[in-house]
């Protein structure tokens, strides 16, 4: 029998990309293609749909030419995507404006109005979140305000990988991870569906949203259209994936119950699997619908992660590439000399709830040198994973290693900061830039009925490198994290008058 494989598409902010993977949840080869952001007002972040569509298909094809794999060996496509988006589209799901995407901060005066349709503790109960100004909820409520034209013009309001379900299929249809992070979604383990008390508060018709199904289901066959587009074969199964995040926490094998992982990413995050959903006020952690249905999955989101190294090497970096930065970091020492970077660039979810709040360097001295600027960077991501961390450990257990993945782990220096910021094992899965899209592909294997359970998933990632913690830094590191968990309390009056 010849060999089958998984087409599966990571949708991110930057870009998307296609991977091959076999039946093992080996990756064969990969094709990525980048689009814009758009930033068309302060705090406003927007994407072109068919942006993201033109880049699946350009590297479906790609990867397909350069593996010369035929296209009736394609099971499957699954879909790892970018969660928290608003797009409203017409009966064709064509959108009727651009994607209002998860960066997006706009809606800034709506949670209050909805805190004033429907109790705050009523919608915690209900969904196991609270409204911001980033989430799906406040967003419609803003189009309702400041576009009413469009939003009577949209058939749907659906998220990023709803739109490309469509495009593949014709079906609206989303995942319980995406439509739970909406705070629209009843995520109680006896409701698992929209909200009607929620919906009716803003005036939401549900029929507005897509259906929803289980990230593994197969939601349809790619229809003729898609598939000359694709250069695949019409009625190839269409897997339904899940949001970025549920899929990377499949993909970096940290799968059974109360094992976290960390994505160093251009944001970054902290998950755990859990069978109860459970959430953090001090934290600001909440559960999400995990990509298996039995279970929820813990969530602290950190905006900026990579961003922030990211910045600085764009703005500070004197066209240095990412190695070089980091040998420069290497030549400091441990706490950067009691340099310490603020890394809420862009505002901040968990372990702080605030969108004003930004960055900065603390402490700085005529004796710091670029070494120690370098260094700080990385060390103030870490200080703040460290804080989301506690409360991750405060609801699932201590933990004494964790699973890394992103783009950030191919930092040696940065993952030997992690361990010994946070005093743990550091354990780097193979592929693990993939993981995304490898999740989605895991996802396909169940719903294939290549794998019965998500059990059988976790023997297919394999561990590639363990950082070890180096106890001589722990000193050091405990006694500036101490300090960095008190910065935000002193200096958020500053950041609001700042920022208003």
């Amino acid at each position: 029998m010849s060999e089958k494989y998984i087409l599966s598409h990571d949708v991110g902010t930057g870009g998307t990309k296609a991977s091959l993977i076999n039946l093992e949840g080996k990756i064969i080869n990969s094709s990525f293609e980048e689009y814009e952001l758009y930033h068309p007002q302060e705090s406003w972040a927007e994407q072109k749909p068919n942006e993201w569509w033109n880049a699946v298909i350009k590297t479906t094809r790609e990867v397909l030419d350069k593996t010369k794999i035929p296209s009736n060996a394609i099971e499957a496509i699954s879909f790892s995507v970018q969660m928290v988006g608003t797009l409203p589209v017409d009966e064709l799901g064509n959108p009727v404006r651009n994607a209002i995407i998860w960066l997006d901060a706009r809606a800034k005066k709506e949670p209050d109005e909805i805190m004033e349709k429907i109790d705050l503790n009523t919608i915690f109960e209900i969904t196991g979140l609270l409204p911001g100004p980033k989430d799906i909820i406040s967003k419609i409520v803003w189009f309702m305000n400041h576009e009413p034209r469009l939003y009577e013009k949209a058939h749907k309001i659906i998220d990023s990988k709803d739109f490309l379900i469509h495009k593949c299929t014709n079906k609206f249809i989303t995942d319980q991870s995406c439509a739970s992070v909406s705070v629209l979604f009843d995520t109680r383990k006896d409701k698992l569906k929209w909200s009607e008390e929620i919906c009716n508060a803003i005036n939401l018709p549900i029929d507005k949203l897509s259906k929803i199904m289980k990230s593994t289901d197969i939601v349809g066959e790619l229809t003729e259209k898609a598939a000359n587009e694709l250069n695949l074969r019409s009625g190839t199964s269409v897997i339904n994936g899940a949001g970025d995040a549920a899929c990377a926490a499949i993909g970096s094998g940290a799968i059974r119950e109360n094992k976290p992982h960390i994505y160093i990413g251009s944001s970054g995050w902290i998950t755990a699997h859990i069978s109860k959903r459970d959430a953090s006020l001090e934290y600001f952690i909440g559960s999400i619908c995990s990509a298996n249905p039995s279970h929820y999955l813990l969530i602290s989101e950190q905006e900026s992660a990579g961003a922030c190294y990211k910045w600085f090497q764009t703005e500070l970096g004197n066209n240095q590439t990412y190695q070089e930065l980091d040998k420069i970091a290497s030549e400091s020492v441990p706490g950067a000399n009691s340099l310490i970077f603020l890394p809420w660039i862009y505002g901040e979810r968990s372990p702080i709830l605030d969108d004003k709040v930004r960055g900065g360097f603390i402490n700085l001295s005529l004796t710091h040198k670029r070494k120690d600027f370098v260094r700080s960077v990385m060390e103030g991501v870490v200080y703040n994973t460290r804080w989301a961390l506690q409360g991750i450990e405060k609801l699932c257990g201590s933990v004494t290693e964790i699973n890394v993945i992103g783009g950030g782990v191919k930092s040696p220096v940065w993952c030997q900061i992690f361990a010994d910021v946070l005093n743990k094992k550091v354990r780097v899965p193979n592929e693990p830039l993939h993981a995304g899209a490898k999740g989605a592909a895991l996802l396909a294997l169940i719903g294939l009925d290549f794998c019965k359970n998500f059990e059988e998933l976790e023997k297919l990632i394999k561990i590639e490198k363990v950082y070890s913690p180096n106890e001589a830094n722990l000193t050091v590191y405990n006694s500036i994290f101490k300090q960095f968990t008190k910065i935000y309390k002193k200096m958020s009056g500053i950041f609001h008058k700042l920022n208003e």
